[in-house]
């Protein structure tokens, strides 16, 4: 008999992925009837209808296969003698309707964040509220209601404008630009580097607490070297009883490569295992050291949830180009499986709607990217048409997309190799 939750984790994913879909296609259709494009069939799911109604024009389907979609536009992939064609209206026109697919994903990830902010009624700011003793902010001089404002002559500002810095800069030092009673101060500073403790243990939660029992083990992590396994009950670490999975992992956390000795209940067996917690490069923190004040003033949280849209979208651009350029090893590339993975364990719709979010701002960028059969491929081939004057010819075009297709299937086929194969990983 299938679990209420396993029936649950698929329709949660079924709606974050259709969801996502629909507003990316509604973008594509929307402005191809706009411009006035004829469209033959806007579909969500790819393989057999399930489900079609015929409109005035178009054909709107749902198909059995809920990963994808398309708008199908008369002329889309060769000539046509009907002037409201695909291939027979501007370049401009041609843009705005391959263009608008992902430029909806990024809108509503960037409106959504937006609406977010300002929900929460407050959020953190630049303001030093606390100094963080033997940080590098503390050496450098930084005092409590120093509002940063700069980094190396780059605005801040959000928290994360400077949480992401420091990481793309990897612990050069810099130089902070800070308020201080209404005067610009400047201070000279290195980062100071935080390394905490991984250890590949998920522990059974119910969305607000987590107890000590050991609910999944990470492939290749400390505790699958530890020889861990799901059930176990961890009762004591560093030869201190406790049941109290937060205090663990803090210990945990604290204690990069320092080998820890674990009280383990295995159905009633007591185990002594040992456990060596790592630091990945991509878990290292370059910190200032300080924590930040928070804003409640209305005018404030709407300065501040407008540039937290931004700090995410920003955010999300670096680690595209990182992993592009080999910056991020591909093995922290998760496909549909490692999706609905994520989708599964969420707790509660507010977690669920903040992944789609991200997904979605995830889904408009990757979309851009000048790699056919994207969207970006596509408006990659007509910028060159623009420019030249004629558009490419069908053989070469027809090239680049197999040769495209055959790259993104090779991909699909790694991350879901992955997904399938490990636990999904922290990263």
């Amino acid at each position: 008999m299938i679990k209420i939750a396993i029936v649950i984790g698929i329709i949660k994913f079924l709606l974050v992925i259709s969801f996502l879909v629909l507003i990316h296609e509604g973008g594509h259709f929307l402005t191809a009837k706009a411009v006035g494009m004829q469209v033959n069939e806007f579909a969500i799911g790819f393989g057999p209808k399930i489900w079609s109604k015929k409109g005035k024009e178009t054909t709107y389907s749902i198909r059995c296969l809920p990963l994808g979609g398309f708008v199908s536009l008369d002329g889309e992939e060769g000539k046509s003698d009907n002037p409201r064609a695909f291939a027979n209206k501007s370049i401009l026109s041609r843009l705005a309707v391959v263009f608008m697919g992902p430029i909806v994903n990024i809108v509503f990830a960037l409106v959504a964040i937006f609406i977010i902010v300002l929900a929460q009624g407050s959020y953190t700011t630049t303001t030093v509220k606390t100094i963080i003793p033997g940080y590098a902010g503390e050496k450098a001089g930084l005092l409590e209601g120093d509002k940063i404002i700069a980094l190396d002559g780059h605005k801040m500002h959000v928290k994360d404008d400077i949480t992401e810095y420091l990481r793309t800069r990897k612990g050069a030092p810099l130089v902070v630009t800070a308020l201080r009673n209404g005067e610009k101060i400047e201070l000279s500073m290195v980062p100071t580097q935080e390394k905490g403790g991984y250890t590949g243990i998920v522990f059974v939660d119910d969305g607000e607490n987590y107890y000590n029992e050991v609910k999944d083990v990470q492939v290749d992590s400390p505790a699958a070297e530890a020889e861990l396994k799901p059930h176990d009950k961890i009762i004591g670490i560093n030869g201190e009883d406790t049941i109290d999975a937060i205090y663990i992992s803090e210990v945990a956390y604290e204690n990069v490569d320092v080998p820890l000795s674990l009280k383990v209940d295995r159905d009633g067996e007591i185990l002594n295992l040992t456990l060596t917690p790592v630091c990945p490069e991509i878990l290292v923190r370059y910190l200032i050291g300080f924590e930040s004040a928070e804003t409640t003033s209305t005018l404030e949280l709407i300065y501040t949830a407008f540039w937290q849209s931004i700090a995410e979208m920003r955010s999300m651009l670096h680690q595209v180009w990182e992993l592009l350029t080999g910056q991020i090893s591909a093995k922290y590339l998760s496909g549909p499986v490692g999706i609905a993975k994520v989708v599964t364990n969420t707790n509660g719709w507010y977690d669920l709607f903040v992944l789609a979010v991200l997904i979605s701002m995830n889904l408009g960028i990757v979309n851009l990217l000048p790699i056919p059969p994207l969207d970006g491929g596509k408006i990659a081939f007509l910028c060159i048409e623009g420019v030249t004057k004629k558009p490419i010819s069908e053989k070469v075009e027809y090239g680049f997309q197999i040769a495209g297709l055959a790259f993104f299937l090779a991909l699909t086929f790694f991350v879901t190799f992955n997904d399938i194969t490990r636990n999904l990983s922290i990263f």
